[in-house]
Order: C-alpha cells, then structure tokens, then sequence
C-alpha cells in the first residue's frame, strides 16, 4: 500500500475553491489559478477530484442556500436577487431575515449547538 502524504492544506483562515468542469473544459484552469494568484491570495493545495452526482450534491448543500437566502445587504439583494428570502422579508442589514452558514463544516456545528446544546437546556 502506497504511503499517504501529509496535505499541505491550510484549514484554518481559509476557503474551498472549487474550480468547476466547464472552466477545466474550456482549458480555462491555469487562468483561474492565476486570477487567484493575481488576486494576493496563496493557494495552499490544489488537487483534481472527479465528483459523482452524490458527492457533488452534498458539497453544495451549503451554497443551495445562500442561494436562496440571497446576498445579506438586503438593499443589493431586492436588486440583484428579487426572490430570495432576505430581498422578500429582510428590513436591513441587521434584520435581514435569515442568518445561513458560509462554510459546509459549520453547517454540522451550528446544527449541533441549536438542536444538541440549546435543545437539552
């Protein structure tokens, strides 16, 4: 068995950047790595994974809804965004409707303090 190689992935500070097919497609990859780059930004793993539709599905559980919750400054969401949630129900930026998890790890421990912690008090 092949010996697994310690990842040199930064996990705190940091974001996922997932570069989708089409950009790979389009031979558009070494740009967008460089835009990144260019950007000031430090790119400390990169890797090709090859997602089924499950996988896929998962991953963007938390992207679906800040989708539909839409941008969190209300004013730039009953612009750009019309039908989502905070553009519908939101006051301003305080009271924007709906507070969403940024990051698909999050999601699992503000799930775990609402419904685990808080429930059992």
């Amino acid at each position: 068995m092949a010996k697994a190689w310690p990842s040199p992935a930064t996990f705190a500070n940091c974001t996922c950047c997932v570069i989708q097919p089409h950009v790979l497609k389009e031979g558009q990859t070494g740009a967008v790595v460089d835009a990144i780059l260019d950007s000031g930004l430090t790119i400390t793993a990169m890797e090709l994974f090859n997602l089924d539709r499950t996988s896929a599905s998962e991953f963007l559980e938390v992207q679906r809804f800040r989708e539909a919750a839409g941008p969190w400054d209300i004013d730039m969401a009953r612009e750009l965004k019309p039908s989502t949630i905070r553009a519908r129900f939101g006051t301003d930026r305080v009271h924007n409707a709906v507070h969403c998890t940024d990051l698909s790890e999050d999601g699992a421990l503000e799930s775990q303090y609402f419904f685990d912690i808080l429930a059992r008090k």
